[in-house]
C-alpha cells in the first residue's frame, strides 16, 4: 500500500529544490527581479488553486502556511495597498481559471490511464486508480484477479509511474497464473510499451501457448512475430526467456488454417477465429476427419508451423495431429528447401 502523502508539502519541496538550482545558475539580482518573483508567485498560486478545497486536515494546515507565504510575496511585489487590492481581485479571478484548467487536465490524464488499462484488456474499477492518484505518489500499483477456468486463476499487478513530464503512465504489469488444483504458479512481468501484450495474451503465454505479437520499432514500422515463453529458462530478472518466431521462420496462420479440412465459415467467423488464435486462445472448430464432421479444439503452434489439437476433454489428440500432417505433407514438401534456409534466421530466444 502506498503511504498517504501531503500533496501540498510535496509540491512545495519541488519548488524549493527548483529555487536551489536557480541559485546555482543565476546571480542574486536576477533572482530578486520582478519578473522572476512574479513567476514564483504564479507557481504558488497554481499550487494553492489546485488544493484549495482539500478536505484532508494535514493538507489544510499546509495550505494555510502556503497562503501566508503567497501573501508575503504579494506584499513584496505590490507594496501599495491599492495595487495589492487590485492584484488580489484579479488573483481570485485567475485562481478560478487555474483551478478549472487543473481539474480538466487531471480528468483527461486519468481518462488516458483508464483507456490504456482498458486497451490492454484489464477490467479495473475506476475508483481504484482515482484513489491512488489522490495520494500523489511517484508510482503506484493496482491489482486485479480473474478466473480463466475452473482451475486457473490469474492475478495481475499493474504498475504506474510518472514520466519526465510528471504525467503518470501505465508502465508494466506482473502476471501470475496459479493452478489451484496443483497449487503451482508461474509469473512474468510485461512492459506495456515494449511488449504490447494484453491480459489474455499474458495468460496464454503463461499457460504455455504461442501468441502473435506486434510491436513498433519507434519509426512507424511494425515488427510482427509469434512468441512463446521458455518455461524452463529464466533471465537475470527472473522472467522466462522468450522464443520468437519471425515471419522468415515460415509459420503463416491463415495459410495453415486453409490447409486444415475445416467446416466452411463466413468471413466474420473466420476473422474472429484468426484473432482468437493470434491471442493464443484454444478455439473449437468443426473438422472433417475420415469423412465425419467432428468438433475439436485447436491452438496455434508456431514452433511446429501447425496447430495443437485437443478433444472436448482438453486431451491432446494425436489422431488429429496425424491427419493435419497428411494434409500439409504436399505443401511442406514443396517448401521444404526454402523453410530449411529460413529456419536458422527466423527464430530467436531472448
Amino acid at each position: 500500500m502506498n503511504p498517504i502523502i501531503d500533496r501540498i508539502e510535496k509540491e512545495l519541496k519541488l519548488d524549493i529544490e527548483n529555487e536551489e538550482r536557480m541559485k546555482k545558475l543565476f546571480s542574486p539580482d536576477i533572482l530578486a527581479s520582478r519578473s522572476y518573483l512574479l513567476n514564483r508567485l504564479h507557481r504558488l498560486e497554481a499550487i494553492y488553486a489546485r488544493y484549495k478545497y482539500t478536505t484532508r486536515t494535514d493538507e489544510q494546515i499546509t495550505l494555510q502556511l502556503l497562503l501566508i507565504k503567497k501573501k508575503a510575496l504579494e506584499r513584496t511585489l505590490y507594496p501599495g495597498f491599492l495595487s495589492r487590492a487590485l492584484r488580489s481581485f484579479w488573483g481570485r479571478f485567475q485562481e478560478g481559471k487555474i483551478a478549472k484548467s487543473i481539474i480538466i487536465a487531471d480528468t483527461q490524464a486519468e481518462m488516458r490511464l483508464h483507456d490504456a488499462v482498458k486497451t490492454m484488456g484489464f477490467s479495473i474499477d475506476s475508483k481504484a486508480i482515482h484513489k491512488q492518484l489522490a495520494h500523489a505518489p511517484d508510482h503506484f500499483q493496482v491489482t486485479c484477479s480473474f478466473y480463466m477456468n475452473d482451475n486457473h486463476r490469474m492475478d495481475y499487478r499493474l504498475k504506474f509511474e510518472k514520466d519526465e513530464t510528471g504525467s503518470f503512465q501505465f508502465e508494466k504489469f506482473e502476471a501470475v497464473l496459479t493452478d489451484e488444483q496443483s497449487g503451482n504458479s508461474i509469473k512474468q512481468t510485461f512492459s506495456v510499451a515494449e511488449d504490447n501484450i494484453s491480459a489474455i495474451k499474458a495468460y496464454n503465454l503463461l499457460a504455455g501457448r504461442t501468441v502473435h505479437q506486434e510491436i513498433s520499432d519507434g519509426n512507424a514500422r511494425i515488427q510482427r512475430s509469434w512468441i512463446k515463453l521458455d518455461l524452463n529458462d529464466k533471465d537475470a530478472e527472473g522472467n522466462h526467456k522468450v522464443k520468437r518466431f519471425l515471419p522468415e521462420y515460415g509459420f503463416d496462420l491463415e495459410k495453415s488454417l486453409a490447409n486444415l479440412n475445416l467446416k466452411e465459415r463466413n468471413l466474420f467467423e473466420r476473422e474472429q477465429l484468426i484473432a482468437a488464435l493470434k491471442n493464443g486462445d484454444r478455439k473449437e472448430v468443426s473438422m472433417n476427419i475420415d469423412g465425419d464432421e467432428k468438433k475439436i479444439f485447436i491452438e496455434a503452434n508456431a514452433q511446429t508451423r501447425s496447430f495443437n489439437f485437443y478433444d472436448k476433454e482438453n486431451n491432446r489428440s494425436k489422431k488429429q495431429e496425424i491427419t493435419s500432417a497428411k494434409s500439409l505433407q504436399s505443401v511442406q514438401t514443396n517448401k521444404q528447401q526454402d523453410i530449411s534456409a529460413k529456419r536458422k534466421r527466423g527464430v530467436s530466444i531472448n
